[in-house]
């Protein structure tokens, strides 16, 4: 039948074109899939090394400071997180949980490492949360060191602070 040649061609076209625009369809989403599994190894090879080689020696100088103070084993706190608790005493009567982890940003170009404070009760207005991006395919030790150190100053002035207000040392007068 000669008058369906050309629909069956036709059709034929349209269902080749389909199966084409798919087969890119997958191989571009296969594709975006690999890159996303590289940069989330990426992502967590540079959580580890930033919380094993910067950050946690850190949190542990910090810890010997204060009686009251531990480092969570890393199994404890999670990949690329660092914890320090300090338990409520006479002294610091506030329950603190300091914490220091690295994730990466929606698109996975940049590593941020966040700071987040948590003190119970709340009787001073402190920073709570805080973050610095570093484009992931260029991080710098020595830039991430810095900013760790200037939150753990501030930090150590926030928890200091704890002895001089009249909430917190109620008990003690």
């Amino acid at each position: 039948m000669a008058e369906f040649d050309d629909l069956d061609r036709r059709i034929g076209e349209r269902i080749a074109a389909a199966e084409v625009k798919q087969r890119e369809h997958q191989n571009h989403i296969r594709q975006r899939m690999e890159e996303i599994e590289r940069r989330q190894s990426q992502v967590s090879t540079v959580a580890q090394h930033l919380c094993s080689a910067i950050v946690r020696p850190r949190l542990e100088r910090l810890a010997q400071h204060f009686e009251n103070a531990k480092v969570l084993e890393a199994a404890q706190a999670g990949v690329g997180r660092c914890v320090c608790q300090f338990e409520h005493t006479e002294r610091f009567p506030a329950t603190v949980t300091l914490e220091l982890f690295v994730c990466s940003d929606d698109r996975m170009n940049n590593a941020l490492v966040c700071y987040r404070l948590e003190i119970r009760p709340i009787f001073i207005q402190f920073e709570g949360r805080d973050q610095l991006a570093i484009p992931l395919d260029a991080i710098e030790d020595a830039r991430v060191a810095l900013w760790v150190d200037q939150k753990l100053i501030t930090f150590v002035d926030t928890y200091l602070r704890l002895l001089e207000v009249e909430q917190y040392q109620g008990e003690n007068l």
